[in-house]
């Protein structure tokens, strides 16, 4: 878990975000271990020379590739090379990803597609193991096996009739899968050996699963990371920045989506959000956290039920006849009236103050938000993954992507070579 900050205005945009990660195994008994370490970097400088930064959350690596490599690497070859819109430096670094053979070679390529499709069909074969049927024919070889044909059929039949990700074309799956046939049969057949042994199951029908579940369920099957590209284009007077999702990548093709964007302009002078884990940061911004929100509508909505029916059944009204729909009408018009009240009150206030603070005190309401969702975890959970050390880091037109805190896993006074590098690079 993570939690970041991204806070703009006129002026700039800052970035902040703890150095919290949670690595998680599965240990011989089947049971997920956690562990939790303070010292991961978040947030990236992605050119020396031009206004853009780069965030990340969720997952710290493409496919085992630290992203902070991946980023430092774009840096290099980047140089001072410069783009209109900060859109269309996250499509130079999307691009970038998915040309570059030297952090992602075709073995390796092959390597990542063969092995998410996969998992996908050992996990669905364990699913169709776990079916009431095939439990219940165990004993009875053809029966069992018939039992698990039909679930899995049942399986397939689902994930046809879903619609690929919108980040990849059926056609560039198809051209996967006619690629590494050779390697996916392989796979295949071993995993009927291994996890259903004497299945009649066709190894095509188990192969169309395993692909289906990878490109159609995706949340289920592959690992999410959070990308925000915040800064300038080189035609912005004003900062921006831009969330996308990124699922991985298969043959040349990075799964990218767009998830939400803002940019600041004349008339939008201030603004702030947040990434991950942020019901602090909410509840300081919005005035209510979701888990409130929730809890109003829902306490609403029941009281509604009960003290309705009570006060018809009073006046020797039929209760039942109320219908739902009223009482859901009632329960929107209440949460858009206090949800707008509080905005009017407290966000608006709040987003108009940012719209006016100095840098110095964007960065430190940046830093300050990030604090307080690490004190919240700290004193609620036992887990603590959110904490550690917070980076800061401000980006201005002018003077371009500045740290303003960041954490060394070294002391920079013992280490004058490194600051002399940096001064030559």
């Amino acid at each position: 878990m993570t939690s970041e900050v991204c806070v703009m205005n006129r002026q700039a945009l800052v970035l902040a975000a703890d150095s919290a990660v949670t690595v998680s195994k599965w240990n011989e008994n089947g049971k997920k271990e956690e562990r939790y370490f303070k010292g991961a970097n978040k947030v990236f400088q992605l050119s020396n020379y031009n206004p853009v930064g780069m965030m990340i959350f969720d997952t710290a690596d493409l496919h085992r590739f630290p992203w902070e490599i991946i980023a430092k690497e774009y840096r290099k070859q980047l140089k001072d090379t410069k783009c209109g819109s900060l859109e269309s430096y996250a499509q130079n670094f999307f691009s970038h990803i998915e040309q570059n053979v030297d952090i992602f070679p075709a073995v390796d390529r092959a390597a990542i597609f063969v092995e998410t499709v996969d998992r996908a069909m050992v996990r669905n074969i364990a699913i169709a193991n776990e079916d009431p049927t095939v439990i219940a024919a165990a004993g009875n070889p053809a029966a069992e096996d018939a039992a698990r044909n039909a679930a899995l059929d049942n399986v397939r039949t689902v994930f046809a009739a879903l619609p690929v990700v919108a980040h990849i074309s059926q056609p560039e799956i198809d051209a996967l899968v006619t690629l590494h046939q050779a390697a996916l049969d392989k796979e295949a057949a071993e995993n009927i050996k291994m996890f259903a042994p004497g299945s009649t199951y066709s190894l095509a029908n188990l192969i169309e699963i395993g692909v289906g579940a990878v490109f159609k369920v995706e949340d289920a099957y592959l690992s999410e990371t959070g990308i925000v590209i915040a800064g300038y284009g080189d035609d912005d007077h004003f900062p921006e920045y831009i969330e996308y999702s990124c699922l991985g990548l298969f043959g040349n093709k990075l799964l990218t989506k767009k998830i939400g964007e803002h940019k600041i302009s004349r008339r939008s002078t201030g603004f702030i959000n947040a990434f991950a884990t942020k019901s602090m940061v909410d509840t300081f911004y919005l005035g209510f956290s979701p888990d409130v929100f929730y809890a109003v509508s829902h306490k609403l909505r029941e009281a509604l039920q009960s003290q309705s029916a009570a006060l018809i059944a009073a006046v020797g009204g039929n209760a039942s006849a109320i219908p739902g729909a009223t009482i859901d009408q009632i329960v929107q018009a209440h949460t858009d009236a206090w949800t707008r009240h509080i905005f009017e009150r407290h966000a608006a206030p709040f987003r108009s103050v940012v719209g006016s603070l100095p840098i110095d005190e964007l960065c430190n309401l940046a830093e300050t938000l990030v604090m307080l969702e690490s004190l919240k975890e700290k004193v609620t959970k036992p887990s603590e993954s959110v904490g550690g050390p917070i980076d800061v880091a401000v980006i201005t037109k002018s003077e371009g992507f500045l740290w303003i805190k960041r954490k060394h896993f070294f002391d920079a006074g013992l280490n004058p070579r490194y600051t002399h590098r940096q001064h030559l690079s």
